[in-house]
């Protein structure tokens, strides 16, 4: 339905009706169809975070931490349709979980700030590619350019 129609106008008796379920059952597991929109985001990101979770190598290997993020894009396409018109949630959940994998209680607060720059940047950026703002050989030109800047930065 999501495919076909923003949020707002997709109502629960629909939903029953198109899943063969009643009001109740629906109801038994969520609030509104808001509260069904969010689990399901929630279950796609969890999905694609376990991709990430053995490549904390970000800021030596740049280019296979784009490689996953194009991965992720290919290995879960509803993640497109689910966040339809909810983009800005999408990368601020994302960042967050990125974020949570790299930074660490000891770091230096330069680092911490650096990181959070470079990931809100490069998810914030990879946007382009879903909208067709820009191509993804240009993004990976620049975004490896950068992150490699950076992480000269980090570590001095």
């Amino acid at each position: 339905m999501r495919r076909d129609q923003p949020l707002e106008k997709i109502r629960v008796a629909t939903i029953c009706q198109q899943a063969l379920i009643n009001k109740s059952t629906f109801y038994r597991y969520y609030t509104d169809v808001y509260d069904l929109s969010d689990q399901l985001q929630q279950e796609a990101l969890d999905e694609a975070s376990t991709d990430f979770k053995n490549l904390k190598k970000m800021f030596t290997s740049i280019d296979d931490f784009i490689e996953a993020l194009s991965q992720l894009r290919i290995k879960n396409p509803e993640i497109g349709i689910l966040f339809r018109g909810q983009e800005d949630r999408l990368i601020a959940m994302a960042q967050e979980r990125i974020e949570k994998l790299y930074l660490t209680k000891d770091m230096e607060e330069r680092s911490k700030i650096s990181i959070a720059f470079i990931v809100g940047g490069i998810v914030y950026a990879y946007k382009g590619i879903f909208d067709g703002s820009y191509s993804e050989e240009e993004f990976r030109k620049v975004a490896s350019q950068t992150v490699k800047f950076f992480a000269t930065l980090i570590r001095e």
